[in-house]
């Protein structure tokens, strides 16, 4: 009998996180905005057992604080009016800045508000990651206490990553069909700098010919440079220390 209940509830575990990819997956796909990704995904982890609300927050540079920005569930969570210190040591701010999720199990005004909220038991903080760009985070809560083990860390962390693969696309695509464009123009005068000390080196002028991200994560930056040849501008950059 015991053989037979720990099978089923893994089958029933395991029907649960199946459907709740498929259905986060259909709405990354469909989405044309980030704000209806955002709405769309809180709707579907809300409305996924045991998790009672969810909320996608995005970073204020200048505040450096993070709000939410879109929410859905049935617990009473006050989520226009939270707001959360990027530079304090809180469970929001620390999955913002190490990258790495947060479990929860004492709730309150660490990611649902001030004091204790009827349906919510336990949260988890997901980054929003994508190579270097951090867009955010993604917070489920629960009614159960212990809903957030090791094997709902895993798949959440997963949907966390394809999220934030999602909005980068939809960033791009926003920023590519753009009828208007704003560039800007600025200067660093910093003779230490390396772009610096190669141009003064080779008495020449170097431009940024494009960049591109790389599958480890690192940035790799094209330079064409006028009045020098390239083969002594390579060995140039070689030598410098």
């Amino acid at each position: 009998r015991e053989v037979r209940e720990a099978r089923e509830h893994i089958e029933t575990v395991l029907e649960r996180i199946n459907g709740l990819i498929e259905n986060t997956i259909e709405v990354l796909v469909q989405a044309t905005t980030r704000e209806e990704l955002e709405a769309d995904v809180v709707s579907v982890l809300a409305a996924a057992s045991p998790y009672t609300f969810a909320w996608i927050g995005q970073p204020d540079v200048a505040s450096e604080t993070l709000s939410p920005r879109a929410w859905a569930g049935k617990a009473a969570v006050p989520a226009a009016d939270l707001s959360f210190d990027l530079t304090g040591d809180g469970p929001v701010a620390t999955a913002y800045r190490e990258e790495t999720p947060q479990v929860v199990h004492s709730v309150s005004d660490s990611v649902a508000g001030a004091g204790t909220v009827d349906g919510v038991a336990a949260g988890i903080v997901v980054p929003l990651v994508y190579t270097d760009t951090t867009y955010g985070v993604v917070t489920v809560l629960a009614d159960e206490p212990g809903a957030f083990d090791e094997r709902e860390q895993v798949v959440l962390g997963a949907l966390g990553r394809a999220i934030a693969n999602a909005i980068n696309a939809v960033e791009r695509g926003r920023i590519l069909d753009a009828d208007r464009v704003i560039e800007l123009e600025f200067s660093v005068d910093d003779s230490g700098l390396l772009f610096s000390r190669l141009s003064r080196a080779a008495n020449c002028t170097l431009t940024s010919a494009g960049t591109d991200y790389r599958a480890d994560g690192t940035l790799q930056l094209y330079l064409t440079g006028e009045g020098v040849d390239g083969e002594e501008l390579v060995e140039l950059a070689r030598q410098d220390e």
